[in-house]
């Protein structure tokens, strides 16, 4: 049962990770198309995507 429980672990870790990773890319790919001088509106985004990511952790503890 132990090793049930750690494989599972380590499965959701992966998911965690390749959501992440999946947001990010997404995010670059949209920052990357906007104006230079879009100073803030880029730093909004990445802030929205480290929200995303947190509230994607915080679900996934809960499971």
């Amino acid at each position: 049962m132990e090793q049930l429980h750690k494989h599972l672990e380590v499965l959701k870790e992966n998911v965690n990770r390749k959501q992440a990773k999946d947001l990010i890319m997404e995010t670059l790919n949209e920052v990357q198309n906007m104006p230079d001088n879009c100073y803030h509106e880029v730093w909004q985004k990445f802030d929205d995507a480290c929200v995303r990511i947190s509230g994607n952790l915080e679900e996934s503890d809960l499971l």
